[in-house]
Order: structure tokens, then sequence, then C-alpha cells
């Protein structure tokens, strides 16, 4: 069952490269497209939980639900606390300097 989420419709665009980011820290996430805030609302934390899988573009679910990511994803880069503004910023313009898109 899912819980209090952000949802942020027609925030992924279809055959556009995009950098999408979330970041998330005491009960707010907030989630960005290209630099700019796509969504932002109250969440609880994920819980700490130990996996015997760890899936990217899939989800956990075993019941066949949810579909692979029709898509490609060039990088991924997962941090272990939120980063603050300026990090984000400079994360962003490193990502964008790397793939050709500044």
């Amino acid at each position: 069952m899912v819980g209090a989420y952000v949802d942020a419709p027609q925030t992924v665009i279809d055959d556009q490269w995009q950098l999408l980011e979330v970041v998330s820290s005491e009960s707010q996430a907030t989630l960005y497209r290209n630099g700019a805030t796509a969504a932002l609302g109250f969440v609880a934390l994920p819980t700490h939980v130990t996996r015997t899988s760890n899936f990217i573009a899939r989800s956990n679910r075993s019941d066949g639900v949810d579909s692979y990511l029709e898509g490609s994803i060039a990088e991924l880069r997962i941090y272990a606390r939120a980063l603050d503004d300026t990090e984000r910023i400079i994360v962003e313009g490193a990502m964008l300097t790397a793939w050709g898109l500044l």
C-alpha cells in the first residue's frame, strides 16, 4: 500500500533528455526537473529495511503489476543525506556539463 507521496504529473517528457532529482528530508520531498522545482509535498521518510533485491527503474513488487522503465538512465546518484541547495546546484552543473547540456 502506498502512503503519502508527491505527484508531479507531466513532469517526465517522452523522448527528451531530462535531469530529474528528488531531495527528501524530514517530512518534505521536493522533485526537480532540469533544476526547477516540479513538485513538493510532505511525505514519510522511507524506513530502513533489509532487501534481497534492489532494482533501479523497477519496483520490488513481485506481483507483476509494475513494469520496467521504457527508457534509458544515463547516470544515477544516491546520497546518504539530503543535499543542501548549493550542493544540489553543483551536482546539477556537473551532470549537465558531463552530458554536454550546458
